[in-house]
This record gives structure tokens, sequence and C-alpha cells, in this order.
């Protein structure tokens, strides 16, 4: 079974793996925070670490917009890891009516949603670590 990779394992991988206009490949922390913020989200290169380390809050919408934006993924492949491998109840389908709507929400009803599916997959995540011990 192929395991998700974690959003903070996502934007390391956009990060290190960005091909610039010189050819060469990866970024920076200050660069991808500067490509972020031309993309249309103001933020410096510390903030941006901390959405690369693991159980850091997640992005607000309009990050995650300009992340999609700055590394050319859509919203869908970015935020992957929310797509539960285990739990089949959610069809491909539902999934995408939801994240076609995500980006409809106001910050505050994004920050909302993402600390409701952050406590579901920390849940998840603890019930999933015990079964292994």
């Amino acid at each position: 079974m192929k395991k998700n990779v974690t959003l903070p394992q996502k934007l390391i991988e956009l990060r290190l793996n960005f091909r610039k206009k010189d050819g060469s490949v990866g970024l920076s922390l200050r660069e991808a925070a500067k490509l972020i913020t031309e993309n249309g989200y103001a933020i410096q290169h510390a903030g941006y670490a901390k959405w690369e380390k693991m159980g850091a809050n997640l992005p607000k919408r309009s990050a995650i917009e300009a992340i999609c934006r700055s590394f050319q993924i859509g919203a869908e492949e970015l935020l992957a890891e929310f797509r539960s491998v285990t739990k089949r109840r959610v069809s491909a389908q539902r999934f995408e009516i939801l994240a076609s709507k995500i980006p409809l929400l106001e910050d505050e009803e994004f920050d909302i949603v993402i600390t409701l599916i952050d406590s579901f997959v920390s849940k998840a995540y603890a019930n999933q670590t015990s079964a292994e011990s």
C-alpha cells in the first residue's frame, strides 16, 4: 500500500525540485517564500519553514492558493494526504466536490474546516500508530 506524502513533505519536495528559469533546480527557504509572496500570499522564510515541519498548522486558504500557483500544482494534489487510503467511504467524486468548494470559503471558514480535519486526521493517526505498535 502506497503511503500518502504529508503536506510538509510535499512542500519540501516541491521546493527542492522546483526548476528555475535559469535551468537550475531547487529553492532555498527564502526563495520559496519570495515565490509565494509574488503569487499572492506575503510570507517570510521563517513562516514558510514552519509549514515544512511535521505537526505545524496548515497554511490558510489564500496561502494554499498561492502555493498552488507558485509550484503549478492542484490543491487536490497538494492536499492529497487528507484523502484517506484506508477509509473508502468518501468516493473520489465526493472528494472532488469538497475540493472544488474550498476556494469559496472565507479564511475564517477555511480555518474552521482545517481545524476539524486536523482533529480527525490526528485521531486516525493516533489509532493507526497504536495499531502498529
